[in-house]
């Protein structure tokens, strides 16, 4: 299913998912970063779905967060 449907249902608990952004909070060696992900959210079960070019969002998060932990002079990836 694509990001232009209006709704898809939730594998874990039946209820309707839609797309969209939701704050989600990566943590690594006691950092934290919040950040906003894309994709399928369960307004139900708060269950959630990140698939194709919204997995490049989950991946900058991490790749911050971690390069914050470790003193990195990397500028940020995420704004």
């Amino acid at each position: 299913m694509s990001s232009t449907e209006k709704t898809r249902p939730c594998p874990s608990c039946g209820g309707a998912m839609t797309y969209g952004e939701r704050e989600e909070t990566v943590t690594y060696q006691g950092r934290s970063l919040t950040y906003l992900q894309p994709g399928w959210h369960c307004d139900v079960c708060d269950d959630g779905i990140v698939e194709g070019a919204d997995n490049e969002i989950a991946d900058a998060a991490l790749h911050e967060v971690m390069a914050q932990a470790k003193n990195s002079p990397i500028p940020p990836l995420l704004v």
